[in-house]
């Protein structure tokens, strides 16, 4: 894996090299890691699974990400992953400009 894409992203990283970012990465952590942070972006997930990713984007509100579920959202803060019972799950992400 690059290091670019092993390292927390933040906000003076949320310019053009960010946007359009795609790649995929296994969850196995059962709380909530922090990949994003203080970012004002969309975000596009997709669950491949086998397990459920549990995620929070904003106001540390918890929602829930299916196997198969694709999911788009807007990213305000922090964007947290983690998976329901510290199962593996493999997450695809892409991230993309938020409109003015």
């Amino acid at each position: 894996m690059s290091e670019r894409k092993s390292r927390l992203i933040k906000s003076h990283d949320a310019g053009e090299r960010v946007f359009g970012s795609h790649f995929t990465m296994l969850v196995e952590s059962r709380d909530l890691v922090v990949i994003a942070d203080n970012v004002a972006l969309y975000v596009v997930m997709k669950n491949h699974g086998p397990a459920m990713i549990v995620f929070s984007v904003q106001y540390g509100l918890e929602q829930k990400l299916v196997p198969g579920g694709l999911w788009a959202t807007p990213v305000v803060g922090d964007l947290a992953v983690g998976t329901r019972n510290g199962e593996p799950a493999l997450l695809e992400i892409e991230f993309l400009p938020k409109l003015k």
